[in-house]
């Protein structure tokens, strides 16, 4: 018996196509599925602030966008905090506290997606509202969601 043999009947059935969606230039309403530190995998790049976002409404309900910063421009890193509505923390151990304690998460925000050649960049505009505050909205429990993206 394999490792993962629970998968290999999806694995069969699954489409090549599934997965993720590329959303066009535009405005979004999305919330916070997942912050985090990403280490880079070129070690001579830093770290960043990594938002994992998902729309709420719309042809691209649940599609998700990235809105993120590198370590190299903090400024950059202290607006998506301050835009998604918390106190900008004092430090990075701070910072770091505030990810693993899941402070952004659930925060419903305004994001702008603009192509950048070939990349899509997507930019915290500002915070709405807490997730289910005044919407009947119910994202997946954090975490065991199926949507790979």
């Amino acid at each position: 018996m394999g490792r993962y043999d629970e998968f290999d009947q999806g694995y069969q059935d699954a489409d090549t196509d599934e997965g993720f969606r590329e959303v066009p230039e535009g405005a979004y309403q999305v919330y916070v599925d997942t912050a985090e530190i990403k280490e880079p995998k070129d070690p001579n790049k830093p770290p960043r602030l990594s938002l994992w976002c998902k729309i709420l409404s719309g042809e691209y309900n649940g599609a998700m966008v990235f809105p993120s910063a590198p370590f190299s421009h903090m400024g950059m890193v202290k607006g998506i905090i301050a835009k998604c509505g918390v106190d900008v923390p004092p430090n990075m151990d701070a910072l770091e506290d505030m990810i693993q304690r899941g402070d952004l998460l659930n925060r419903v925000l305004d994001v702008s997606v603009k192509r950048n050649g070939e990349y899509l960049n997507a930019r915290v505009e500002g915070f709405v509202r807490m997730l289910n505050e005044g919407g009947a909205e119910e994202p997946p429990p954090h975490g065991d969601d199926e949507t790979p993206f």
